[in-house]
């Protein structure tokens, strides 16, 4: 395969978690290999044959624990690095229900912050660079929301399209 297609990519989900003017960060734990002790926002990678519905879900109960409502997508990031592409699907939720309990989730800390503490802190606060600006474009209300039914999966394990694939190759 020709190396300039062939590269890994990376796919996250990020979830901003609205409480009133507060919003949830955690901070990454220090043994973390990506920017350890900084705050972020809730969510992390897909794993192999995960898809995105799915790691939305496992992400609400690993990462957050708490009772939210999904309002939905507000954000596709394409982070170019040297040797990957990284995809992050940041998604917008509010609060409904329930008590920060670290020991239900994989963060060493999570807190609700408000939109004063949150505009008080700089990238270098952050996991990663873009989180202050769009974490503050949502406590100010300037955000487009696009339901969660626009994203859709094609599973390429099933019969149907293994037949069809099988066809296609063939020519």
């Amino acid at each position: 395969m020709d190396k300039r297609f062939d590269y890994p990519s990376v796919v996250a989900v990020k979830i901003i978690v609205k409480n009133n003017d507060k919003v949830l960060l955690i901070r990454e734990p220090e043994t973390n290999d990506w920017m350890p002790g900084r705050l972020g926002l809730p969510g992390g990678k897909l794993m192999l044959n995960e898809s995105l519905p799915e790691a939305i879900e496992r992400k609400i109960q690993t990462e957050i624990g708490l009772e939210i409502k999904l309002k939905g997508l507000i954000k596709i990031i394409d982070i170019l690095m040297p040797e990957k592409n990284v995809y992050h699907f940041v998604l917008l939720a509010d609060y409904v229900s329930g008590e920060i309990n670290l020991d239900k989730i994989e963060a060493a800390e999570m807190n609700w912050f408000t939109t004063e503490e949150i505009k008080e802190l700089s990238a270098d606060d952050f996991t990663e660079f873009y989180n202050g600006e769009i974490i503050k474009s949502v406590v100010d209300g300037i955000v487009e929301i696009y339901p969660i039914s626009i994203i859709q999966v094609q599973d390429n394990r099933e019969k149907e399209i293994l037949n069809w694939m099988e066809k296609g190759n063939k020519k």
